[in-house]
């Protein structure tokens, strides 16, 4: 979307698509082309604080404009960044635990969260999918960096379906939603403190 339709917050978000610089990171676990980068992940800082300050406004021209869609793309793209992870689950629980109808949905459903969350939990390594992250040729790639970040959404979507119908319509709709719950969320849960987790490395 172009930047004049949403001001200074399309702004944000083509400062979110374009990295900063084009060099290649080496990492222990492959390469970064292009790394994230401190500026962009400044603004992810910027738009978490914001979020978190109740701004209804902010949020939806966030929305409006598609930034907190490419946050959350930016999460899976980068699967190593703890600094990264720890700001955009700050602004998914900021967007489900707003007040407003449209940020929820907004969350839940243009940025198809519950399904983008379980399609990932699934397959917990990295894989060429994850670009700009690449793995390095003929090594095992290290489980992703934000499984941890990922069972405590999942804990909170569960949490918030008690109060939330638009949450727990949400969660119902999805076919793989209760055999995951059933399964392998609640053994996570009993083996693993997943508030203690620390997970990944930043770039």
């Amino acid at each position: 979307m172009p930047a004049s339709r949403n001001g200074k917050y399309g702004d944000m978000l083509m400062l979110l698509s374009v990295a900063s610089d084009s060099k290649v990171l080496p990492t222990t676990y492959g390469e970064l082309r292009p790394p994230l980068g401190k500026h962009r992940l400044k603004i992810v800082e910027f738009i978490a604080v914001l979020l978190k300050s109740g701004n209804e406004a902010a949020g939806k021209e966030l929305a409006s404009s598609g930034t907190i869609k490419r946050i959350l793309e930016l999460f899976f793209e980068y699967p190593y960044n703890n600094a990264l992870h720890h700001q955009v689950e700050s602004i998914i629980l900021s967007c489900l635990e707003n007040t407003s109808e449209t940020m929820i949905n907004h969350i839940l459903k243009d940025c198809n969260l519950i399904s983008k969350i379980l399609s990932s939990d699934k397959d917990s390594v990295l894989s060429g999918d994850n670009l700009p992250t690449v793995a390095a040729t003929g090594k095992k790639p290290p489980r992703v960096g934000y499984v941890g970040h990922i069972t405590r959404l999942w804990n909170k979507l569960v949490q918030l379906s008690g109060t939330s119908v638009l949450i727990k319509a949400s969660l119902e709709e999805n076919s793989e939603w209760k055999e995951w719950q059933s399964s392998v969320l609640q053994e996570r849960n009993t083996v693993e403190n997943v508030y203690r987790w620390a997970c990944g490395y930043s770039h």
